[in-house]
């Protein structure tokens, strides 16, 4: 009897293994699958090429790549004066209170990243859109005096408007498919 029994956990053993290996090849090919044809996507894009979508998956992949990661060209200085910024600025409800906790924990990371690059060249790194339109909401309510203070937060400023303006711009496609989903 104890033998059976052996034998029985031994074989449901060996069938979890074989099922989650199952698994693991199933979602790896199936991720496999996914990276190519977002990689096929991206390269399409990249030529100039209109890829076959329709409306609803372009929508769809628009307000993903909305909710991503955009590159922003920042010098180690203008982040560390954004990091700065963000832990002074003020902030009213849970709303914004999150927001800045967000924008300023990832200032933080890109301070860290470019903590050993030179202080005062700019370097590409990758914010998430939240970040970056928390940051730009909290530079235009900064209220500063002189000369110095407009000159670093204009400067500041001007290195996330590349990342705003996509984000703008895909938000707009989005506005754009939704009209017409509507119509």
């Amino acid at each position: 009897m104890q033998q059976g029994l052996n034998h029985f956990e031994t074989a449901e053993a060996e069938t979890v293994e074989n099922f989650e290996a199952t698994e693991e090849t199933t979602n790896t090919t199936e991720s496999n699958k996914e990276d190519l044809t977002t990689l096929e996507s991206e390269e399409a894009q990249d030529a100039g090429q209109t890829v076959d979508e329709n409306p609803a998956e372009k929508l769809a992949r628009l307000q993903t790549e909305r909710m991503g990661n955009f590159k922003v060209t920042i010098s180690h200085n203008d982040a560390t004066y954004v990091r700065n910024l963000l832990e002074k600025s003020e902030y009213r409800g849970p709303q914004q209170a999150y927001l800045l906790i967000i924008s300023k924990l990832e200032m933080m990371q890109v301070c860290e990243a470019l903590k050993d690059l030179s202080k005062d060249s700019r370097h590409q790194v990758e914010l998430s859109a939240a970040a970056i339109e928390s940051i730009s909401f909290f530079m235009n309510n900064h209220s500063g005096k002189g000369l110095d203070s407009a000159q670093k937060l204009f400067a500041a400023s001007m290195q996330f408007r590349p990342a705003i303006s996509a984000i703008n711009s895909i938000e707009d496609q989005i506005e754009s498919l939704k009209k017409e989903f509507s119509a």
